[in-house]
C-alpha cells in the first residue's frame, strides 16, 4: 500500500537528488525532502519506467513518502505525475540506479548451471528475478536458457547486499562455437553477454534424428566421460521412459568426444504418439533439454533436418537425405496451405558435419516472398518439396523487431508530460540554430500530404521552418491543404511556382528562401520522425559538419508498415560513388547550398546525387546521425521505380562529372546491378612486392603462385615466399624450384606473422612502391585484379586496400572487418553467397558486398599498401604474433588520416587456414588481450563504419533486438581523391536568426 509518512527513512541504498533523498530498501522506495524543502502537494500517479505504480495523495507540509516496488522488479526510473495536470513533480525522473549501484560480481556457466553473484547498495528487494536468454535459439525465437531467483546471502560493512543464484540450464549449449547469452536481472539487461559453451557447462548432447521409427542422438558428461548419462523422454510432462547414452559414436572423435555416448529411443517407447506430437529429451535427473529438443515426430526415416529459425524475412535451417547426401534437398516454406518461398539446401553448415552427419552442404535460407508484416503472428512451416513431410522445429512465427515495435508506437510510447519536458530540453539545446526544411510539392494525394505536413508540425524540437514549393499543381486539394497549414502554423511558408519546373527547380527555389543556417530536404509524400529536427540541429551544433545525413526506413504505401531499415555507416566517399547509399534525411549548410547553386535544374533525374556530390566538394566534414529520422514511402508511382534505366544512366553521368572536377582520368560506368556504379581509377603502374608466408602445405602454395602467374604479367610484381621452417621434402623441392624465378626467404623461430612480414618488406622491398600481403591459400581468378588494387592504393587519400574473398563454395569469407563484433573483431557478411543463381552478384546489406567502401580494417590475407604508408606507421606491430596484426595495422593507418578500403568488385578465392587448421593454432589469447588494451576506446565507442542499430553478436548486419544506444554522431573529415580537403573557412553557425513569418504566395 502506498502511504505518506513523516518518520526518518530506513538505512539502505541512498542517493541525494537536489532537494530529495532517495532510498531503496526491502522492496520499498522512500523519498524524503532535504532541509527546509517539502514534497509537492496534490494527487500523483507513480510511474515506474513509465508504467503505472499506484497513486498517492500528499498533504501540505509532507516531507516523506514511500511506495512498494513490484515483486522482484527494479525499474530504472521513478516519476511522480500530477493526476490533474499530467506534469512531473520533478525536473527529471529519479534514476534508481544512482542509488542501487548494481554490480555483477560473477557470472559463469559450469556443471550444468548458471551461477550469478550480484551486489547492490542496501537490500532493495527480497529476491532478484534472473532470466538468461539465447536470442534466436536452436528452436527459433528467443529461448530461455535458465530462469529463477537470486536470493540475498549477506550484507557487507559498506551496506552492499550480495545476491546469489545457481540456476540449472534448461537446454544444453553447443559444442562448436560459444553462444552469446543475455542476462536479465529484475528486468534489466546486463552487459556484456555471457558466452556459453558445452565445455564450460560440463555436458553436451544433441538429438540427431527423430522419426516415427525411433529417435537417436548423443549425450556426454564432458567432465567425467566415463560417467554414462541417461536421456529421459517425455511428452506434455508425462515421462515415457529413460534410455542410457552408451552406444559408441566414433564419428564424434573429430570434435573431441571419444567416450561411448550415443543413445537410441525405440519406437515402442512412443508408439502411441501420433505424427506431429512433441517430445522432450532431457538429461536424466536434470531439466536440461538436449539441443534440438523439444521436437516434432516425422515419418521419413532417411530425411534429417531442422527448421532453425526465422531471421528477418528468411526461414533458416538444414536438411539432408541420408540415402543421397550428395544431392541437395529442395525445401519450401508454408503459411497455411500456401507456398511462400522455396530454396535448395546447399548452404555451408559445419556444425551439422561436426555432429556426425554425412555432409555440411545442407543449409537453407528461404526468402519469404510475401510482405513480412502480413505474416506476423502466423504459423510458418518448412517441408520437403514434393512431399508432405514437415521439418522439425516448426511451426514458427515471424516477429516484429521490438525496436521497430517501439518506434511505431504513438509518441514512441511516451507520456504527454514526458514529451513536454523533452520539447523544453530540445528547444534549449537548439539555442536558436534551426533547420529550414524544403518540400517540393506536386499533385500529392491529400492524405499523404497531410501526413507529411503533420509530421513536421509535431516535431519535438521547435527550431524549424517548412518551405513548401508548389510546383504548379493542377489538383485543387494541394493548394487547399497547403493554405490551411500555412494559416495555422506560422513556421510554414508556401511558394507557388508559376510553371512546372520539376523537383530540381522547385528545390532550388526553396533553398533560396531558407532563413536558417542548415537546409534539409523532404519529399511531399514522406514522413519525418518526431525527433528529426532535434537530431539534425544537435548534430550541427556539436560537430559543425557541413553535410549531415541519417538513417531511414522504407515503408509501403501505409507509412506504418516498415519494409526495411537502412542503418548506415559513417561517411564513406567511395561507398557513395559505388552506391549512393544515403538518400534521406540530408541537411546541408545553407551557405554551401546557395554557393553551389542548389539543384541543377537541367537534371530531371539524379539531381539529388549531383547536389550531394557538389556539396561534398565544398565540405570539410560530413556527419552521420545513427538514428532513423525519416520514413521513405515506396509505391508504384515513385519516379525511381518507374525509370530505373534512366536513373542509372543519369547517375553515372553526374558521378563522372564530379570525377572530372576532382580526379581527372577516373572513369565511372553503370554496374550490372541497379544503383551500383564502378569507378576505374588511373593506375600509375609500379612493381608490387607480393609477400606470402608458408610452412609446407605445398599444394595450396602452388595453386596460389600459379594463379598469380596466370593472371598477372611478370613485370608487374616481385614475389617473396617466406619459408617458415618447412620440413616436408616435397615442399622443400618445390621451394627450391620456384627460387629460380621468385625469392624464397627463410624464417626460423616461433610463428610471428607480424615479424616475418616486417622482415620481408625491409629486406626484399627496397625498389617496389607497393606491397601486397597475401596468404598462401589465396587463388586469383581473373586478370586485372592486381592493377585494380594498385589503382586504389595509389590514391593519396588511401592507405590500405582489401578485396572480397570467398570460400571454395563461393560464399563470402571476407567482406571487410568490423571492430567490436563478437567481442573483438570479425569479418563482415561471412557465408553470404557471392553470386545468385541467375549469375548476378549478391549485393549484401545495403549493397555493401559489391561496393568499394571504407571499413575500419580489412584482412591481410590479401591486402595492398603503398610502401610509404607502411613505413610511415611503422609496419606491423610485432606484439601481435598470430591474430589481429592486420586489424591493428589498419586501425593505425586510419588514425594517421588514410582510408582503409574494401573493394567488392575484386573477388579472389581464400581456401582459409588450410595449412594451420588446428584449433589450437588459431587461438591467440595474448593477441586478444593486446587488442583490448590498445584499442579499448574503439571497442567501447563502436566501429564508426558499422551502425549501432545492428547486432554485435552472432551474424552481423541484423537489426538489434535490444534497445540501441544514444545517437552519437559519427563525423568524417572529407578528403577527396587528391588527398586534400575543401579549401575554405566557414565559421560555426550563429544562433541569431529570427523565426520566420508565414507567407502565402498565390
Amino acid at each position: 500500500m502506498t502511504r505518506s509518512r513523516s518518520s526518518r527513512p530506513q538505512a539502505g541504498a541512498v542517493v541525494r537528488k537536489g532537494s530529495l533523498i532517495l532510498s531503496v530498501r526491502g522492496g520499498e522506495v522512500t523519498l524524503q525532502a532535504r532541509g527546509a524543502a517539502a514534497l509537492p502537494v496534490g494527487t500523483f500517479d507513480i510511474r515506474l519506467d513509465d508504467q503505472p505504480g499506484g497513486r498517492i495523495t500528499l498533504a501540505a507540509g509532507a516531507r516523506q513518502l514511500s511506495f512498494p516496488l513490484p515483486p522482484h522488479l527494479l525499474p530504472v526510473a521513478v516519476d511522480l505525475i500530477d493526476a490533474e495536470s499530467g506534469r512531473s513533480a520533478f525536473p527529471n525522473p529519479l534514476v534508481l540506479e544512482d542509488a542501487l549501484q548494481t554490480r555483477v560480481e560473477r557470472a559463469s556457466i559450469e556443471d550444468g548451471a548458471v551461477t550469478l553473484a550480484v551486489t547492490m547498495a542496501g537490500a532493495p528487494v527480497s529476491a532478484l528475478a534472473v532470466v538468461v536468454m539465447a536470442e534466436g535459439g536452436m528452436g527459433g525465437a528467443d529461448e530461455a536458457v535458465a530462469t529463477g531467483l537470486a536470493l540475498p546471502i549477506r550484507m557487507d560493512a559498506d551496506g552492499r547486499s550480495f545476491y546469489l543464484c545457481r540456476l540449472p540450464l534448461l537446454t544444453l549449449l553447443p559444442i562448436d562455437l560459444p553462444r552469446p547469452l543475455t542476462v536479465h536481472i529484475s528486468g534489466r539487461r546486463v552487459q556484456p553477454p555471457l558466452m556459453g559453451q558445452a565445455q564450460t557447462a560440463g555436458m553436451a548432447g544433441y538429438v540427431d534424428q527423430a522419426t516415427s521409427e525411433g529417435i537417436s542422438g548423443w549425450a556426454v558428461d564432458l567432465g567425467n566421460p566415463a560417467h554414462r548419462l541417461g536421456v529421459e523422454v517425455s511428452t506434455d510432462g508425462r515421462v515415457l521412459g529413460t534410455v542410457p547414452a552408451e552406444i559408441p559414436r566414433p564419428d564424434l572423435e573429430a570434435i573431441g568426444v571419444v567416450a561411448p555416448c550415443g543413445f537410441h529411443v525405440p519406437q515402442e517407447m512412443f508408439r502411441d504418439l501420433r505424427h506431429g506430437d512433441r517430445l522432450s529429451l532431457t538429461v536424466a535427473g536434470t531439466v536440461s533439454h538436449l539441443i534440438h529438443s523439444p521436437l516434432v515426430l516425422t515419418v521419413a526415416t532417411h530425411i534429417r533436418g531442422l527448421f532453425d529459425n526465422i531471421d528477418g524475412n528468411q526461414a533458416c535451417g538444414w536438411v539432408i537425405d541420408t540415402d543421397r547426401p550428395g544431392v541437395p534437398c529442395t525445401v519450401e516454406a508454408l503459411c497455411g496451405d500456401r507456398v511462400i518461398g522455396t530454396a535448395d539446401a546447399t548452404g555451408l553448415r559445419r556444425d551439422v558435419l561436426e555432429a556426425g552427419l554425412p555432409t555440411d552442404r545442407c543449409g537453407f535460407r528461404i526468402t519469404l516472398e510475401e510482405p513480412l508484416h502480413t505474416l506476423f503472428e502466423r504459423d510458418i512451416s518448412v517441408r520437403i518439396k514434393g512431399t508432405t513431410m514437415l521439418l522439425n522445429g516448426g511451426p514458427q512465427q515471424p516477429r516484429l523487431n521490438p525496436n521497430i515495435r517501439a518506434y511505431l508506437a504513438p509518441d514512441r510510447g511516451m507520456s504527454a508530460a514526458l514529451i513536454r519536458r523533452l520539447r523544453t530540453r530540445m528547444n534549449r539545446s537548439a539555442d536558436g540554430l534551426g533547420i529550414s526544411i524544403v518540400m517540393p510539392v506536386y499533385n500529392t494525394r491529400r492524405d499523404w500530404l497531410v501526413e507529411a505536413l503533420r509530421s513536421v508540425c509535431t516535431q519535438w524540437c521547435d527550431a524549424w521552418e517548412l518551405i513548401c514549393v508548389d510546383d504548379a499543381s493542377t489538383e485543387a486539394q494541394v493548394s487547399q491543404v497547403l493554405a490551411w497549414f500555412a494559416q495555422t502554423e506560422p513556421r510554414i511558408r508556401v511558394i507557388r511556382s508559376p510553371v512546372n519546373q520539376g523537383i530540381a527547380g522547385t528545390t532550388t527555389l526553396g533553398m533560396r528562401a531558407a532563413h536558417y543556417p542548415y537546409v534539409a530536404l523532404m519529399d511531399h509524400d514522406d514522413v519525418l520522425e518526431p525527433d528529426a529536427v532535434h537530431h539534425l540541429a544537435a548534430t550541427a551544433r556539436s560537430t559543425g559538419a557541413d553535410l549531415i545525413y541519417s538513417d531511414e526506413v522504407l515503408t509501403g504505401e501505409d507509412s506504418s508498415v516498415v519494409l526495411d531499415v537502412r542503418a548506415r555507416p559513417a561517411f564513406s566517399y567511395d561507398y557513395y560513388l559505388s552506391h549512393p547509399y544515403f538518400v534521406h534525411m540530408v541537411a546541408v549548410r545553407t551557405e554551401i547550398a546557395r554557393r553551389i547553386g542548389g539543384f541543377d535544374a537541367r537534371l530531371a533525374i539524379s539531381a539529388d546525387v549531383d547536389f550531394v556530390l557538389r556539396a561534398i566538394e565544398e565540405s570539410r566534414s560530413v556527419a552521420h546521425v545513427p538514428r532513423v529520422l525519416y520514413r521513405w514511402r515506396t509505391h508504384p508511382g515513385s519516379a525511381g521505380h518507374a525509370k530505373q534505366g534512366e536513373v542509372m544512366a543519369a547517375t553515372a553521368r553526374v558521378i563522372q562529372a564530379h570525377l572530372d572536377r576532382v580526379a581527372p582520368g577516373a572513369e565511372a560506368r553503370p554496374a550490372p546491378e541497379f544503383n551500383q556504379f564502378e569507378v576505374a581509377w588511373p593506375d600509375p603502374g609500379g612493381r608490387v612486392l607480393i609477400v606470402i608466408p608458408t610452412k609446407d602445405g605445398i599444394d595450396v602454395l602452388r595453386q596460389c603462385i600459379e594463379a598469380i602467374e596466370a593472371t598477372t604479367p611478370a613485370d608487374e610484381y616481385r614475389l617473396v615466399v617466406i619459408d617458415h621452417q618447412s620440413t616436408d621434402p616435397k615442399s622443400k623441392r618445390y621451394l627450391a624450384r620456384i627460387g629460380k624465378r621468385h625469392s624464397v626467404m627463410p624464417f626460423a623461430g616461433a610463428f610471428n606473422y607480424a615479424l616475418m612480414n616486417n622482415r620481408a618488406v625491409r629486406m626484399q622491398g627496397a625498389d617496389e612502391p607497393f606491397v601486397l600481403f597475401m596468404n598462401n591459400d589465396i587463388e586469383a581468378i581473373d586478370p586485372g585484379w592486381l592493377p585494380r588494387m594498385r589503382s586504389l592504393a595509389a590514391r593519396a587519400d588511401v592507405g590500405v586496400v582489401g578485396t572480397a574473398l570467398m570460400y571454395a563454395d563461393r560464399r563470402i569469407q571476407h567482406g571487410g572487418v568490423i571492430v567490436g563484433i563478437n567481442g573483438l573483431a570479425d569479418h563482415a557478411l561471412r557465408f553470404e553467397t557471392v553470386w545468385e543463381s541467375d549469375g548476378s552478384r549478391t549485393l549484401g546489406y545495403n549493397a555493401s558486398l559489391t561496393s568499394v567502401r571504407d571499413f575500419s580494417a580489412v584482412t591481410a590475407a590479401c591486402m595492398m599498401m603503398r610502401r610509404a604508408v607502411f613505413d610511415e606507421v611503422g609496419g606491423f606491430d610485432e606484439g601481435f604474433a598470430v591474430g589481429f596484426n592486420d586489424t591493428d595495422l589498419c586501425l593505425r593507418v586510419g588514425r594517421a588520416g588514410y582510408k582503409v578500403l574494401y573493394d567488392g568488385r575484386t573477388v579472389l578465392y581464400h581456401h582459409e587456414s588450410v595449412t594451420r587448421i588446428a584449433k589450437a593454432q588459431l587461438k591467440h589469447p595474448g593477441d586478444d588481450r593486446k587488442l583490448r588494451q590498445d584499442w579499448g576506446h574503439l571497442l567501447r565507442a563502436g566501429d564508426p563504419y558499422y551502425s549501432p542499430l545492428l547486432e554485435l553478436y552472432g551474424r552481423d548486419h541484423r537489426l538489434r533486438l535490444e534497445p540501441c544506444g544514444p545517437a552519437v554522431p559519427r563525423v568524417v573529415r572529407v578528403i577527396l581523391p587528391g588527398g586534400v580537403t575543401a579549401d575554405r573557412s566557414c565559421p560555426r553557425p550563429k544562433a541569431e536568426l529570427p523565426c520566420p513569418v508565414a507567407v502565402l504566395i498565390g
